[in-house]
């Protein structure tokens, strides 16, 4: 399979590359120094890659990562690095299936069950939780897309764990819905 890994140069997603080759599939790491560099935030860039490439699934990790990225204000924090990216990747895949990386600080300061309602409390929170709602709007008009949220109560660190749920969710993922992953219990777990 050809799949496409945005922000691969990323602690992740650089450890993802490197798993998805190991299954023997072919990946085009992509994003801001990685191997196909390219700025998300620019369509026809996207747009290009996914011409040049013809990726069958997408894994986007591409965009600001934490809370201290957000020094330039909401507007750009918002649109410039999470929700711009994402929406020109979902674009260009049209109706391939796209994991779209997300984070707990979408709940808040409480982490909640996997359909709980959103409330985030910060400018990166807001983002997360923006780009969610994009996602959910591309799948309502046919197009593919499962949200892997990464949160910290149970992977301490990078480990395989994570970059095996991350491979689960895009062969196994259900279309329009949310997975928690790093809880001990949830719906991954039922499709370990």
């Amino acid at each position: 399979m050809t799949i496409l890994v945005t922000g691969a140069a990323g602690n992740i997603g650089s450890q993802l590359v490197l798993r998805l080759r190991d299954q023997g599939h072919t990946v085009i790491a992509a994003g801001h120094n990685a191997e196909d560099p390219v700025d998300f935030r620019l369509d026809e860039l996207v747009y290009d890659l996914f011409a040049d490439h013809k990726p069958e699934t997408v894994i986007h990790l591409a965009g600001t990562s934490c809370e201290a990225d957000f020094s330039r204000g909401p507007n750009d924090a918002r649109t410039e690095n999470i929700v711009h990216p994402l929406l020109n990747v979902l674009a260009a895949a049209g109706h391939r299936r796209v994991v779209h990386v997300s984070s707990g600080v979408v709940f808040g300061p409480t982490l909640s069950a996997e359909d709980a309602p959103l409330r985030p409390r910060t400018l990166y929170g807001a983002a997360r939780a923006s780009a969610e709602s994009m996602a959910m709007r591309h799948v309502a008009k046919g197009g593919n897309v499962v949200i892997a949220r990464i949160v910290d109560t149970f992977y301490s660190d990078l480990s395989s764990q994570l970059i095996e749920d991350l491979i689960l969710l895009m062969h196994h993922g259900v279309s329009g819905r949310a997975y928690n992953l790093g809880e001990r219990e949830g719906a991954i777990t039922a499709l370990r």
